[in-house]
């Protein structure tokens, strides 16, 4: 539960980051193209309100700020509409034909400032034009073309488009990604809960068989029958007990204690007998009379023993020996089948060698957890046609005589 919210306030924080993304972006976008107009405006009056002279150098200290911009000045005497070049200022090295004409002219006295956008070269341009009374000239005017190149503008506007456009596909991603994790956390979660529904109404009636079992037993004596029910609930209580610790693993403390392995390793074969038996195999072992002692979890000391027994009745074949041998710390289990092909990935939620046996593929995964909780080496090896399984107990403390 704590994941699930935890992912529900980073999808709120994708969200919030992508709307700051959004309106940051607006505003940076709206005060760059503000800005740049607003210095072409500038450069427009500084032009308009020269006093005397309209000399070169006195324009070109106005230009000198300003990267890429053409001016021209055309003068218009007596209101001849001649072309006549006052100024011969071209930064920008631009060439473009004005239609100065009578109409041409009134339009941008009309106007004041007459705006034409136009491309030249694949190159976008911004033009403004004015008219300024000559100082120098009676009866005569003078005709200002300025020219903007847009395409630092352009440039600028198209990376932060190419940026915002990024971040903003990233975090859909990653947000679409959370609410996949999201998903799986809340069929997990919904797993959980019912898998915990699913051992409290199964340990009642298990529980109930069992004692029911064990009263037949005691009125009526053992017999093939009374042994078949007494394999089948230790089988269940075995998956039972798998379950039990897997969804109780992360919660749950399990203490560290002193065990002599080999009285626990003898318990779990007596456990397993009577399966052994009913599913059509038998069980030998040995284990060596000095006492190996171990510091570990007893549950999970017996979850590592138990899948590994019930392992080598599943995948072992009918009518043969499976073979336990503890020897100081080493812990080996023998048996006859298929050759094991993949030996790491057996280990592995879920996954089963061959797929035509019994079970989910959850015991070995168990096994693999607690060999790497307690540094507990683990090796699968086949050899004169048996699998083996060894683990050696690196928690192993003492040999006691």
């Amino acid at each position: 539960m704590k994941n699930l919210k935890l992912s529900n306030y980073i999808i709120i924080l994708v969200i919030f980051f992508i709307s700051i993304n959004i309106f940051g972006y607006l505003y940076l976008l709206e005060n760059i193209k503000t800005n740049h107009i607003k210095n072409q405006e500038i450069l427009i009056y500084k032009i308009k309100n020269l006093s005397n002279d309209l000399s070169n150098e006195k324009v070109l200290t106005l230009l000198e700020n300003y990267d890429n911009t053409n001016l021209k000045a055309y003068l218009i005497p007596n209101n001849i509409y001649n072309i006549n070049l006052l100024l011969e200022i071209d930064k920008l090295s631009l060439k473009k034909t004005l239609p100065i004409n009578k109409d041409f002219i009134k339009e941008v006295l009309n106007k004041q400032i007459l705006i034409n956008e136009f491309y030249e070269n694949k190159n976008s341009y911004k033009a403004y034009y004015f008219i300024k009374n000559s100082l120098v000239l009676n009866n005569a005017q003078v005709l200002f073309s300025l020219v903007f190149d847009q395409s630092s503008l352009i440039t600028k506007v198209n990376t932060i488009n190419l940026i915002v456009l990024v971040l903003i596909s990233i975090s859909f991603l990653l947000i679409f990604l959370l609410i996949k994790i999201r998903n799986k956390e809340i069929m997990l979660i919904n797993k959980d809960m019912f898998m915990k529904h699913s051992i409290h109404e199964i340990k009642t009636p298990l529980s109930i068989i069992s004692l029911n079992n064990q009263l037949r037993k005691k009125t009526n004596g053992e017999d093939e029958y009374s042994n078949k029910i007494d394999s089948g609930i230790k089988i269940l209580q075995s998956s039972f007990d798998d379950i039990s610790y897997l969804l109780t693993k992360s919660n749950i403390h399990y203490e560290k204690e002193i065990i002599i392995l080999g009285n626990i390793l003898k318990n779990r074969i007596t456990y397993f007998e009577n399966i052994v038996i009913s599913q059509g195999r038998k069980l030998k072992y040995s284990i060596d009379e000095s006492k190996v002692l171990v510091s570990m979890s007893k549950v999970e000391l017996v979850r590592l023993i138990d899948n590994n027994i019930s392992n080598s009745i599943k995948y072992s074949k009918i009518n043969t020996i499976i073979f336990i041998k503890l020897e100081n710390s080493s812990l080996k289990f023998f048996t006859k089948g298929k050759k094991i092909v993949n030996k790491e990935k057996i280990f592995k939620k879920f996954v089963r060698e061959h797929k035509m046996g019994d079970g989910l593929g959850l015991g070995l995964s168990i096994v693999e957890d607690i060999c790497k909780k307690y540094n507990i080496k683990k090796s699968v090896i086949f050899e004169n046609n048996r699998n083996i399984f060894e683990y050696t107990f690196n928690c192993h403390i003492i040999d006691i005589e």
